[in-house]
Order: structure tokens, then sequence, then C-alpha cells
């Protein structure tokens, strides 16, 4: 049997990835119903978040499928943190 501790460090890097992203977006939105260019700040937002996720699945997953799916399942582990514990509307935004 081959051994998890890689997988293990993979999926925590898929986290990292998913937190940065998701915690980043929640930044983004939150700065944007404040600024006077909102598109300027969620377009720009979204190219570095991007930039940074797909540049970290490419380091971390060294041509191997299997490491693109630990570290995808890892990324979607932290979407899930954020939509169910981080996101949470305390009240109606369009009122």
């Amino acid at each position: 049997m081959p051994d998890a501790t890689p997988f293990l460090a993979i999926l925590l890097v898929g986290v990292g990835l998913g937190m940065v992203f998701f915690g980043g977006l929640f930044l983004t939105v939150r700065a944007a119903r404040t600024s006077p260019y909102p598109a300027v700040v969620i377009v720009s937002s979204f190219w570095m978040r991007t930039a940074v996720v797909v540049g970290g699945f490419l380091w971390i997953t060294g041509r191997r499928w299997q490491n693109a799916i630990v570290c995808l399942l890892g990324f979607v582990a932290a979407r899930l943190f954020f939509t169910r514990y981080v996101a949470r509307p305390k009240s109606n935004l369009w009122i």
C-alpha cells in the first residue's frame, strides 16, 4: 500500500488554495460594495485569484492526474466550508 503522506500534503494544499480563492472572493464582494469602481475590483480580483489557484494546481500536480484529483477535493472542501460557515448572510442585502 502506498504511503498516504504525499496525498495528505496535496489535499492540504488544495484546501489552502480554496481558502485563498474563496476568502479572496468574500473580501472582494465586501470591498466592491463600497468601491466607486466595483467592476474594476471584481474583475481584477477574479484574475488574481484565478492566476494563484491555477499556478498552485499546476505546481502541486506535477503532471499526475491523481494529484490533481486530490488537490481538487481539498479545493471543494474549502468551498463547502466557506458556503456553509463563513458566508452566512446576516441580513437581507437588498433592503
